[in-house]
Formats: structure tokens, sequence, C-alpha cells
């Protein structure tokens, strides 16, 4: 499935949609995601979501590029949500401790929440 990306606003938090799979096979449409990930830090929006709950598979390529986004954001002293219902997803992000990097949540409703408490704090 190709891979598309969409962008939404809630409470003034990007939300990336991403639909499709986030997999080597893919790598070539990753440019438009991080391009739009550092537009977004351009304006000054350091706290972003990425809502993979229409996204059917992730490899290492995948993972490696959510590293990558995370990083980004990361240096701009951010945040990144990241919005799955997927178990696998799931276990991935816990075993691999990208706890570090993203926090997972249920809904893009309970992300906003985090990250416009998270600005609040600063």
């Amino acid at each position: 499935m190709s891979l598309k990306i969409k962008i939404i606003h809630e409470e003034d938090v990007p939300v990336i949609k991403i639909e499709g799979d986030l997999t080597y096979a893919e790598k070539d449409k990753y440019f438009p995601l991080q391009t739009e990930i550092l537009k977004q830090a351009r304006i000054g929006n350091y706290k972003i979501i990425l809502d993979l709950t229409k996204t059917k598979f992730l490899d290492s390529k995948g993972l490696g590029c959510l590293m990558e986004i995370s990083e980004i954001v990361k240096m701009h002293r951010g945040k990144i949500g990241i919005v799955t219902d997927n178990v696998v997803f799931r276990r991935i992000f816990r075993f691999k401790n990208f706890s570090k990097f993203l926090e997972v949540f249920d809904s893009v409703a309970e992300a906003t929440f985090f990250l416009t408490e998270l600005s609040n704090q600063f």
C-alpha cells in the first residue's frame, strides 16, 4: 500500500496522519514526511503527533525514519506522540526503549492532551 501523509491540527498541535506501510519499499516517500516535520519545527511546533492508526506495516527502515524524526524534534526540546492501536507496534516501541524518544498513546485526543499539558509546563 502506498504511503500517504495528511496534516491536521488539534488544539494547535500538528497531527501527521500516516496511512499505508512505513517500510523500505516506501523509503522514497519518507522525504516528504521528514520535510513536513522540519517545516513544523521551523514554525515553532516542537510537539508533534504521528497518527499510525492507518499504518499497517512497519519495518526496520520505518523505525529508523521514526528515530530520525524524533531526533529532529528532540534537538528543539520537543516531543513526539505516537498514536497506534496496533499491539505489535506497541510491543516494538516498548521493547526497543523508544519511550526515551516518543510517547505512545491510544488516541489523538489523549496525545493532544499530554502534549498540550507538556507545553503549559514551560
